[in-house]
């Protein structure tokens, strides 16, 4: 299947040629561009590495709109004490919301790197513990869980988790993987940008795509934002440095936003080897590229070509 309207001639082209596998861009509701390469169809499934952190957020929202979670709650008091390294009275001071904005104050191995929401970093484990949260207080687990509020709502029948092989943490809980394409992505982002259909309160969402914590102006609550007058990225170079073997993601902090040609209001949502979702409620765009790591890019640049690229004529020319 393909199709795609001259404006997105050049992103189209360049994605092309970048290994992507999927790409899907529309205009208020409306597909204008839709393509597979390297032998994917509309059915293709992929590990998209962190896009599903921006699901989770989903999920939570839905279930601190029904109060059977408080993101100012104590991590604690959903997984029981000893859930992480630290202290009792510093693990007593995690709360969900620390979770859910990556500043938790520790690092890979759940110790104490500094008291909580005073340090940002983009730490998979104490995110996995936040998913682990969900299936604890639902009693359900990922598959069940998010197919019953997320993806069988939004028509995401494409969509679900797969356990990572090896990748269990030291409680033996699996940390797997979401499976999903282009089109159930599209199905989320669409939702996401009428802000309807998704359980979650208008001002969950509103918290959920803003600044949520000084200490990174481009992170919300497990969502990016493009045009954060500054950011704090994990360092994805891992095979060009030294690995901080607590500290796996590395941090890169910019003086600029992550994508500034993209349109104020940009968000997205990322994933290992440039999985992206794109959502520009101002220029009615959502657009999802999915396929193998575009090689040759720095965290944060892949997001400034594909902008690049769309330009300003074709956001300006929506309708």
């Amino acid at each position: 299947m393909i199709r795609a309207r001259e404006p997105f001639k050049g992103v189209v082209e360049w994605c092309r040629s970048v290994m992507t596998t999927q790409l899907l861009i529309s205009i208020d509701g409306e597909i204008l561009a839709e393509h597979y390469w390297r032998g994917a169809s509309v059915s293709s499934t992929q590990d998209c590495g962190s896009v599903q952190k921006s699901a989770t957020a989903l999920v939570l929202g839905q279930l601190v709109s029904e109060g059977a979670i408080y993101l100012d709650a104590p991590v604690a008091e959903y997984l029981g004490a000893g859930w992480s390294q630290v202290k009792p009275e510093i693990e007593g001071s995690i709360t969900v919301r620390h979770l859910a904005t990556m500043s938790s104050g520790l690092n890979d191995d759940l110790e104490f790197d500094g008291p909580p929401g005073t340090i940002w970093y983009y730490n998979n484990n104490a995110y996995h513990r936040l998913r682990k949260l969900l299936e604890l207080v639902t009693g359900l687990d990922s598959n069940n869980l998010f197919t019953q509020r997320l993806f069988g709502p939004l028509g995401m029948t494409r969509s679900r988790f797969v356990p990572r092989p090896g990748s269990e943490d030291a409680d033996g809980w699996p940390q797997s993987g979401l499976h999903t394409c282009a089109r159930d992505l599209w199905y989320l982002g669409s939702a996401v940008q009428r802000g309807r259909d998704l359980g979650c309160t208008e001002e969950y969402l509103r918290q959920m795509l803003s600044a949520s914590t000084g200490l990174n102006p481009s992170y919300g609550y497990l969502w990016w934002r493009l045009r954060g007058p500054s950011a704090v990225l994990p360092d994805g170079t891992i095979a060009e440095r030294a690995i901080d073997r607590k500290h796996v993601f590395g941090r890169i902090e910019l003086d600029h936003p992550i994508a500034a040609a993209a349109p104020p209001d940009a968000v997205g949502v990322f994933g290992k080897g440039d999985q992206r979702l794109y959502l520009a409620n101002s220029a009615g765009i959502v657009a999802v590229r999915l396929g193998l790591d575009s090689g040759g890019f720095s965290i944060g640049s892949f997001d400034c070509e594909f902008w690049s690229r769309i330009g300003t004529h074709s956001i300006a020319t929506k309708n």
